[in-house]
């Protein structure tokens, strides 16, 4: 199956392909938000828009996910859409299978690289995971709606609190200096906007799970190749890689977006299972 993905990849290229941007929220509190603290966040932005700032630390040792939804002609069924996608996140926490793939290629002139994640997680618990959601708090927004949900789960390692890093102009600190959380993989993403707030929020988690992919000890595959095209001088090289591992405890603990509202930022924490 991922060798067809790769493969698969490889056309890409061949038949050109541009040069892909790379991509990466407020620092988590000195002492864990109460409930209160934890809507705050939530109306730190201007009225019916995403909050620059989102907090999701554990509270209570049990963690925290934020869901979202994109706007929907029938505005009603954002919070039921907002809600699934939390109960998605929370699958994933529990147990994950991820691949991170990426391939490049280079003439001496010009480079084109494509990269792609695919995960594997229970699907099926789902519907079932939705009824056992405690919504903390809902927001309806101009580009869709948020909701802050906990669920009767307990981290495998306590995530103890953080100082405060001190970020720099609009940015956060952790986004330049990760923070250093025993007992998980740290990872910051970054992701410029794509074309809805769901798409964008999602992007940002999935390069944080990219960071801690490759932090782990998984199984990473390099390959590089050079060939010389027929009647020419120039030689294409290509390189591969790809990583493999299995993650629990996925968690975006804080998620940021710029003054701008161009680019996404996540920080999400993770463990490696045997």
């Amino acid at each position: 199956m991922y060798s067809g993905i790769l493969f698969s990849l490889f056309l890409v290229l061949t038949t050109g392909c541009a040069g892909l941007p790379d991509e990466e929220l407020a620092v988590t509190p000195a002492e864990v938000p109460r409930e209160e603290e934890l809507r705050s966040s939530f109306l730190a932005g201007a009225a019916g828009r995403l909050p620059s700032d989102l907090q999701s630390w554990p509270r209570d040792n049990r963690p925290v996910f934020i869901g979202y939804s994109n706007r929907l002609f029938d505005r009603a069924q954002e919070t039921e859409a907002a809600l699934r996608n939390a109960a998605e996140q929370v699958s994933r926490f529990e147990l994950m299978t991820a691949i991170y793939q990426y391939v490049a290629q280079t003439d001496g002139r010009r480079t084109g690289s494509v990269d792609s994640v695919v995960t594997d997680w229970d699907e099926s618990v789902v519907s079932d995971l939705i009824g056992t959601l405690e919504v903390l708090h809902s927001e309806q927004l101009h580009d869709g709606s948020i909701v802050l949900t906990t669920v009767d789960r307990t981290l495998r390692s306590p995530l103890r609190t953080l100082d405060s890093i001190p970020g720099t102009g609009s940015q956060p600190g952790w986004v330049g200096q990760p923070p250093e959380i025993p007992g998980y993989i740290v990872g910051v993403g970054v992701a410029q906007r794509r074309r809805t707030m769901a798409e964008s929020l999602a992007a940002a988690d999935e390069r944080a799970l990219v960071d801690i992919l490759l932090q782990t000890n998984a199984t990473i595959r390099l390959l590089e190749e050079s060939r010389t095209r027929e009647r020419s001088t120039q030689t294409l090289t290509t390189v591969a890689q790809e990583a493999t591992a299995t993650l629990g405890g996925f968690l975006v603990l804080a998620r940021h977006v710029s003054s701008d509202g161009r680019t996404f930022y996540s920080l999400a924490v993770a463990q490696e299972m045997p």
